[in-house]
């Protein structure tokens, strides 16, 4: 799983210069955030990379998305993971649920908790 930041042009011109990849744009007033979910790492120049620890359904291209990040030490990261992979699963209930995704940074110790 990649993501980078940037300007809404410069992500959509990602976007183009790759149409067989599922690349999604995230924006909001100021800036945008694209992210991909596949083997292709050379995507992004300058991207964030994580592991997925857990996920249930399929992003899609429209819908609202919550990031949240989470800084979690490397003693926590046992603890944190596991209280995902055994969670109840309730949000997949809720009514508008598109997707979640727990995400392990490479690099860092924020991990991020994606929901669409």
């Amino acid at each position: 799983m990649y993501m980078t930041n940037g300007t809404v042009d410069y992500l959509s011109a990602i976007q183009k210069q790759y149409p067989d990849q599922s690349i999604f744009l995230l924006e909001n007033e100021e800036s945008g955030l694209a992210y991909y979910e596949g083997e292709e790492e050379l995507i992004f120049k300058e991207g964030r990379v994580y592991e997925t620890v857990d996920f249930s359904g399929e992003v899609l291209s429209s819908g609202f998305v919550v990031m949240n990040n989470i800084p979690v030490r490397d003693e926590g990261r046992p603890i944190f993971e596991d209280r995902f992979k055994n969670r109840a699963g309730k949000i997949e209930e809720m009514p508008g649920f598109q997707a979640i995704r727990i995400l392990r940074p490479k690099q860092g110790n924020t991990y991020i908790v994606f929901t669409q």
